[in-house]
């Protein structure tokens, strides 16, 4: 992933401005202490601004509708104070100009608003977009005082800049560079001469506005090495073409939004397949995209994190029960003390603690310990009640065993679906399910509420196929939407979704091309899904049968049939 560059602001703000100036704020909402949304209306249409400081997904756009379904966007019930700064001060003002200083990642909105007694105030609304140190500041633009930051950054995080409200407020400290606009050809060759590193560093290093993936891109086009081994020198030739290509670039003249197919870069020179219309249109989706892809993994990771703790649990019990294999020993050896005991107890008198006798099962000697104030047949009885309480011990402990085995199976298919999931309602969903599960392990009752399921559903003429995508949604599918005769599929051998198809005709049979269709889909969505060949099982729902106290999605089945299929790069 790449940082939103300064060229890249220049592009943007140059392309939606028309859409800000003379526009009215109506709404300001503040998602997250890092991010903003200012709703714009003009000539009767609503405008969202998004901004976003944080750290790796620093951008500043105007959210596209298609693209909304990538923001993961919560408002707070109490605003953050900053949010509520911006509306005492912002809420109905007119956006009156924007100012973007000249090679920065700085972009100032400056507002007309009215103050308390009616007076007119010009304030400006700066967005710093720098990586870890972005930040939202509102000031006042006369006097150039903060009214307020995002965040507030004191002398202990920088001796150049301190930023909180009564401070001036002043620009970061600026780095020298060339605007390659400003020179001539030749003055670009002659400080081609003297190059101390890469030629794509030199380039990011010396001049303003271009950044390293941009230069990897001029060198890429020109076959310039990027490799740390300086001993090269560039023909004048190629030079004077690079130089030709920055101007153009630089200067905005060939605009070619663009991003990679794995999302991973953005180009505004139409270095990737995937185009996009507009400039705003390509940040917009590609931060949306890695924003959410960030979210999604994090919320991945916590989850996997939680099961994991829950799997070293079950671990640590299962190694005490794997300790007590002495039960085995203890059992024979109570049984052998208690039938010998028995078996001498009219012709033999002792009054020592501990007796000599001939094992009755092995006819060698042992010395038992014996309560001597008890009657041999009282210390038998002792021996009976210890062989009956290791006996007790050692069937609880199988039985416990197989609990565990069943729960951390159970764990995995939990673990598999997080792994599977590709949206965040099938990620809250599975939250839900260990919370549950975390709760019944404490011995505690969860809140009955009822509960909305969404299962996803593909329907043609002939059939609708529902998608189960976690173990609340495979229970949901089973027990609420299948009926007797629907047909339900799995992949053999492993984690996945149950899948299910109900037939409109319930007279015909299962097509084909649907039975083809279903089981891709459990395959598609499975642990399995990357293997050359996968075996999907499918059987009626009517001959699945849920064990009493199985976990959530846990079916047995009869009656199956199996299809050996391959996914590829189909796309389902």
């Amino acid at each position: 992933m790449i940082n939103f560059d300064s060229l890249t602001l220049k592009a943007l703000m140059e392309e939606i401005e028309p859409f800000l100036i003379d526009a009215r704020i109506q709404k300001i909402r503040q998602p997250s202490r890092r991010e903003l949304i200012l709703t714009l209306r003009k000539n009767s249409h609503n405008h969202n601004l998004f901004i976003s400081i944080k750290p790796s997904f620093a951008h500043i756009c105007l959210m596209e509708e298609e693209n909304r379904k990538f923001r993961i966007l919560e408002i707070p019930q109490s605003p953050p104070m900053f949010c509520m700064l911006l509306r005492k001060y912002m809420e109905n003002s007119k956006l009156e100009h924007v100012i973007i200083p000249k090679h920065e990642r700085i972009v100032e909105f400056y507002f007309t608003a009215y103050g308390d007694l009616g007076e007119r105030i010009k304030l400006v609304l700066a967005i710093e977009l720098m990586g870890k140190h972005s930040n939202m500041i509102l000031y006042n633009a006369d006097s150039k005082i903060i009214l307020g930051c995002a965040h507030n950054v004191g002398e202990e995080k920088s001796k150049n800049r301190e930023l909180a409200g009564n401070l001036p407020y002043i620009y970061p400290p600026k780095y020298h560079k060339i605007d390659i606009t400003q020179i001539n050809e030749i003055e670009f060759i002659n400080l081609a001469k003297v190059i101390r590193t890469t030629f794509h560093n030199w380039l990011n290093e010396e001049f303003y506005d271009i950044s390293i993936p941009l230069a990897k891109e001029i060198c890429q086009k020109f076959n310039i090495s990027t490799s740390k081994d300086l001993n090269f020198v560039i023909d004048v030739k190629i030079l004077k073409e690079v130089f030709a290509e920055l101007q153009s670039i630089l200067s905005l003249n060939t605009i070619k939004p663009s991003i990679s197919e794995d999302f991973g870069e953005f180009s505004i020179t139409g270095k990737y397949k995937h185009h996009l219309k507009t400039i705003n249109e390509m940040v917009d989706l590609y931060f949306a995209k890695n924003s959410f892809a960030e979210i999604l993994e994090r919320k991945r990771r916590n989850l996997v994190n939680i099961i994991e703790k829950e799997e070293k649990k079950i671990k640590r019990l299962t190694k005490k029960l794997l300790l007590g294999k002495d039960l085995e020993e203890k059992i024979i050896l109570y049984k052998h003390i208690a039938d010998t005991l028995m078996a001498n107890i009219y012709s033999f008198c002792e009054t020592n603690n501990k007796v000599k006798l001939k094992n009755v099962y092995t006819n060698e000697e042992m010395i038992i310990e014996i309560d001597r104030t008890k009657s041999l047949n009282d210390n038998a009885q002792n021996y009976y009640k210890l062989y009956n309480k290791a006996k007790k011990a050692k069937e609880n402990n199988e039985n416990l065993h197989v609990k565990y085995i069943q729960k951390e199976k159970y764990l995995q298919s939990i673990k598999s679906a997080i792994k599977l999931a590709i949206d965040i309602e099938t990620l809250q969903e599975i939250e839900e399910e260990i919370s549950e599960m975390i709760l019944l392990n404490n011995n505690k009752k969860r809140q009955k509420r009822k509960e909305k399921i969404v299962v996803e559903k593909q329907e043609d003429a002939n059939s609708q196929i529902f998608i189960g995508k976690n173990n609340k949604q495979n229970d949901y599918i089973v027990s609420k939407i299948a009926s007797p005769e629907d047909f339900w599929f799995h992949v053999r051998g492993d984690f996945g979704s149950h899948v299910l198809v109900k037939l409109k005709n319930k007279k015909e049979d299962i097509s084909e091309e649907i039975l083809l269709k279903a089981a891709k889909l459990a395959a598609k969505y499975s642990e399995r899904k990357n293997d050359a060949k996968i075996n999907v099982i499918y059987t009626k729902r009517k001959y699945l049968k849920k064990p009493p106290g199985a976990n959530l999605g846990y079916v047995t089945y009869k009656n199956e049939k199996e299809l050996t299929i391959t996914l590829g790069d189909e796309n389902i």
